[in-house]
C-alpha cells in the first residue's frame, strides 16, 4: 500500500491563501495603532495640564441680619384741591396749572364763575342793611318809651307817697305846730294821738257800757238808790271821756277832737294800699320797659353780627378760588374751562419726600421696629436708596401679614412713585467681618464643615491647609492664637528651668502634637535658627542673642501664619540686634511669614516694606519702607 505524504503548510500559505482577508486585518491593525498613538498623547497633555483652582482674597466687610420685603413707591404726602358743595354747580373759567406742575401752598389751581353768588352777595348785604336799620330804631324806641313810662310810674308813685305821709291833708297850720310834732309826717302824728288817747277813750267807753247795763238792770229791779249811783257815775265817766276826746286834737292839721282825729286814722290804711298799688305799678313798668329795652338791644346786637347767609355767600366766593392746599407736585388734574366743577378738580403729591409701602410676613415682624435703617433698591435707581421704617401696623391684615412704611431719606432719590421696590430693613451690622462664597465651604464626613487657606506657592505649587469653620468660641480663639500667630517678646519670655528644647517644644503640647514630633519639630527649628548645639542648654547659660534665637524658634514652631515681634531687639547689643534681624528676613523671605514688629528704632522699621507710626495708641503717618537689609 501505497504511503500518503502530507505537507505541513506555513503562515505565508495562508496568507496566500486569503489575501484580502490579510489586507483587510493590516488596515484595521494601523488604525487602531494610530488611534492609541492619539489617546496616549491627549493623554500625556491632560496628565501634565495645570488644572485652575479658583481662589479668594478675603477683604473685610459688613455682615448684616435684614429682612426682605417687596413695596410700592408712595408720595410722602398728598393732597386734593377739591371744590365745595356750595359752587359744585359752578363753571371753570380759567385753569392755571398743568400735570407735573411744581406748585406751592396757596397757588391758585383754578377759578370759577363768580357773577351769580356776587349779585347774591349784593341782595344779601342790602337786606342786612335795612334788618340794621330797623333794629336801631327799635331800640332806640324802646329807650324813649322806657323813659316815658318810668316817668309816669315815678309821678304817681311820688303822688302816692305823698298822700301816704299827708294822708291827704294839703292845708297845715304851721303856726300852731307843737314842738313835739316838729319834723314827723302827718301820718305819723295822727298815728301818735290816736294811740295816746284811743285806749283811754275805748276804757271809757267799755266802763260807760257796764254802767249802763247795771244801771238798766236798777232799773229793772226797782232799785232807785242804785240807779242813782249809777246815773252820776255814767254822767262822770262820760264827762271824762269827752275831755279826752276833746285833749285829742290836732290843731295844726285842723282835726279838733278824737273823733276826727280818728277818722283820719282810719284813712291810712287806704292810702297805704294805694302806695302798694303804685309801687308795684312802677315796678310793673320799669320791668316792662327794661324787658323791651333789652329785646331790641339784643336784635340790635344780632343785626350786627355777620349773617350766616351773607358768610356763606362770601365763603362760596373765595371757595371760586381754588388753592393748593400744600406743597408738591401736580399729579392729575380735572379742571376744563367752560365744564361745571363736579368735585376733585387736582391732586397734588409730595413727590420729593417718598415712602414705600411693604407688607411684613408674621413670621419676621417680631425681629423689627421702627426706627431701623432700610435699603431701597428698584428698576428706576442704579444705586441703593437708604430710608427708615417709621412705622408697623399693630394688627395684621386679613393675608396674616402686617402693613408697615418705610420712609425714603432726602429728596434726590430717583424712585418714582407707583413703581415695586424691593427693601431690605437692616436688623443689626457687624463690621469688619471676613466672608467667602458659600461654595467654598466644604463638609467633612463627619459632618464638620470647613474653608482652605493657601499656605503657599502659586500655580500647581499652591498649597492648601483645612481650616474649621466655627461658631467663635473662646477656645477657638485660644487655639488661633497657639496655631496661627507666633509671639516674639523683648524680654524672650523663655522657662528658667526648661532646656531650650523643652522651651521650643510648649506652644507644640498646648496644640495636641505628639511627644515624638514635638521633639523632632522643636530641634529642627532649633537647627534652623543656629542653636543646635545648645539646645539643651537652660536659659540662664545662654546669652541675649540666642535666648532671642530660642524664642524665635518657639515662635516658628507650629507653623504660624503670623509673627508678633515686640522690640525683639530691644535688650541686644546691635551685632546681636543684626543677627535677628537677619533671621525675620530669612523667615519673611524663605517662609514666606508676615512678621509685625513693633520698634522704637527708625532702622529697623526701615527695614519694613510697610511702616506704621503710633501716638497715643492712634495711627498718625503710613508709609512705605525699603524691605532692605540694614547695616548696623
Amino acid at each position: 500500500m501505497a504511503e500518503k505524504t502530507q505537507t505541513r503548510r506555513g503562515p505565508l500559505g495562508w496568507v496566500k491563501r486569503h489575501k484580502k482577508l490579510t489586507i483587510f486585518l493590516v488596515i484595521v491593525l494601523v488604525a487602531a495603532l494610530v488611534l492609541v498613538n492619539v489617546l496616549g498623547k491627549t493623554d500625556k497633555a491632560a496628565t501634565g495640564s495645570y488644572q485652575f483652582v479658583r481662589t479668594t482674597v478675603l477683604t473685610k466687610t459688613t455682615l448684616s441680619d435684614t429682612v426682605s420685603v417687596t413695596g410700592t413707591v408712595k408720595a410722602g404726602s398728598s393732597a386734593s384741591v377739591t371744590a365745595s358743595d356750595s359752587v359744585k354747580t359752578y363753571k371753570v373759567t380759567a385753569v392755571n396749572v398743568a400735570v407735573g406742575d411744581t406748585v406751592r401752598k396757596g397757588d391758585v389751581i383754578a377759578t370759577l364763575d363768580t357773577t351769580d353768588v356776587e349779585k347774591q352777595i349784593a341782595n344779601a348785604q342790602l337786606q342786612l342793611s335795612d334788618t340794621r336799620t330797623d333794629a336801631r330804631k327799635n331800640y332806640t324806641q324802646a329807650v324813649e318809651d322806657q323813659e316815658t313810662n318810668l316817668a309816669t310810674a315815678q309821678e304817681n308813685l311820688d303822688k302816692a307817697q305823698k298822700n301816704y305821709d299827708t294822708l291827704g291833708i294839703d292845708d297845715y297850720y304851721t303856726s300852731m305846730a307843737s314842738a313835739a310834732n316838729s319834723g314827723k309826717t302827718n301820718r305819723e302824728i295822727v298815728t301818735d294821738w290816736y294811740t295816746r288817747y284811743a285806749e283811754e277813750i275805748a276804757g271809757y267807753e267799755n266802763t260807760l257800757a257796764n254802767l249802763n247795763i247795771q244801771l238798766t238792770q236798777a232799773q229793772q229791779d226797782g232799785d232807785t238808790a242804785r240807779a242813782d249811783g249809777l246815773q252820776g257815775q255814767i254822767a262822770d265817766y262820760t264827762n271824762r271821756e269827752n275831755i279826752a276826746k276833746g285833749q285829742c286834737s290836732i290843731p295844726e292839721l285842723g282835726l279838733q277832737g278824737f273823733d276826727a282825729v280818728s277818722q283820719t286814722y282810719n284813712k291810712i290804711e287806704q292810702y297805704r294800699d294805694a302806695l302798694e298799688q303804685a309801687q308795684q305799678s312802677y315796678q310793673n313798668s320799669a320791668t316792662s320797659a327794661s324787658r323791651s329795652v333789652d329785646n331790641a338791644e339784643t336784635k340790635l346786637a344780632q343785626s350786627q353780627r355777620e349773617d350766616d347767609t351773607l358768610t356763606n355767600l362770601q365763603t362760596a366766593l373765595e371757595n371760586c378760588t381754588l388753592t393748593a392746599t400744600m406743597d408738591g407736585t401736580i399729579t392729575a388734574l380735572d379742571a376744563t374751562v367752560g365744564a361745571v366743577c363736579s368735585g376733585t378738580v387736582a391732586t397734588i403729591q409730595d413727590v420729593d419726600n417718598l415712602t414705600v409701602e411693604v407688607t411684613i410676613p408674621a413670621s419676621s415682624v417680631g425681629r423689627l421696629k421702627t426706627g431701623l435703617q432700610c435699603n431701597i433698591t428698584s428698576d428706576a435707581t442704579d444705586d441703593t436708596v437708604t430710608g427708615t421704617l417709621t412705622r408697623i401696623d399693630p394688627v395684621a391684615n386679613d393675608s396674616g401679614s402686617f402693613g408697615a412704611t418705610v420712609t425714603v431719606n432726602g429728596q434726590d432719590s430717583g424712585l418714582l412713585v407707583g413703581i415695586s421696590a424691593k427693601v431690605e430693613i437692616v436688623i443689626s451690622t457687624k463690621d469688619n467681618v471676613f466672608t467667602v462664597p458659600r461654595d467654598a465651604v466644604g463638609t467633612n464626613d463627619d459632618g464638620s464643615t470647613y474653608v482652605l487657606r493657601k499656605t503657599g506657592g502659586e500655580g500647581v505649587d499652591m498649597t492648601f491647609e483645612q481650616v474649621a469653620v466655627t461658631e467663635g468660641d473662646t477656645n477657638d480663639l485660644a487655639a488661633i492664637r497657639n496655631r496661627k500667630i507666633g509671639f516674639v517678646f523683648q524680654t524672650y519670655n523663655l522657662i528658667g528651668r526648661q532646656s531650650a528644647l523643652k522651651n521650643v517644644e510648649l506652644p507644640m503640647l498646648y496644640a495636641g502634637v505628639p511627644a515624638g514630633e514635638r521633639t523632632r519639630r522643636a530641634k529642627e527649628w532649633l537647627e534652623r535658627v543656629g542653636m543646635g548645639e545648645r539646645m539643651r542648654h537652660q536659659p540662664n547659660e545662654l546669652s541675649g542673642g540666642q535666648k532671642q534665637r530660642v524664642a524665635i524658634a518657639r515662635a516658628m514652631v507650629n507653623e504660624p501664619a503670623l509673627i508678633l515681634a515686640d522690640e525683639p531687639t530691644g535688650a541686644l547689643d546691635s551685632q546681636t540686634s543684626r543677627v535677628v534681624m537677619d533671621l525675620f528676613h530669612e523667615l519673611h523671605e524663605k517662609y514666606h511669614k508676615t512678621i509685625v514688629l513693633i520698634t522704637h528704632n527708625p532702622e529697623l522699621a526701615e527695614e519694613c516694606q510697610r511702616v506704621l507710626t503710633l501716638r497715643d495708641g492712634l495711627i498718625v503717618g503710613e508709609r512705605k519702607g525699603t524691605g532692605e537689609r540694614a547695616a548696623f
